[in-house]
């Protein structure tokens, strides 16, 4: 198993700070969850934190 910790300063959607967990299912299939946040979201008119949960997987086509 192997865990990632991203922490990406960028204004826009992404996330800033993230801590990604993949691992090996099969030889060519990766799951992965990735948990984070977002410091200050504008939505609308108000201003909050988001907490943001991701799940997917990656495929190796080799």
């Amino acid at each position: 198993m192997a865990i990632n910790l991203n922490m990406r300063m960028v204004k826009n959607h992404t996330l800033q700070h993230n801590f990604v967990f993949n691992f090996h299912a099969t030889p060519r299939f990766y799951p992965f969850f990735e948990l984070g946040y977002l410091d200050e979201y504008k939505d609308g008119d108000d201003t909050k934190n988001e907490y943001q949960i991701r799940v997917g997987f990656k495929y190796n086509l080799n």
